[in-house]
């Protein structure tokens, strides 16, 4: 997979995780100030962005038509 694939992948992930941990935080405690939900999504694509962006580092492509 590509890293412009990957970015929204991982976004989507954090933030289904997020509104679970928010949920479950609401949940045991009603009266907790809730986190805003700016903040949230900037925190996901952030985290998002920065878990995606060493794939490239680590990726090695090789040429199969010099094998051929």
């Amino acid at each position: 997979m590509d890293v412009p694939y990957d970015i929204p992948l991982h976004v989507a992930m954090l933030s289904h995780l997020l509104i679970a941990w928010d949920r479950k935080r609401w949940l045991t405690d009603p009266l907790k100030v809730r986190l805003p939900a700016f903040v949230c999504s900037c925190a996901s694509w952030m985290a998002g962005l920065v878990i995606a962006l060493p794939y490239p580092i680590y990726t090695t492509y090789l040429d199969l038509e010099n094998h051929y």
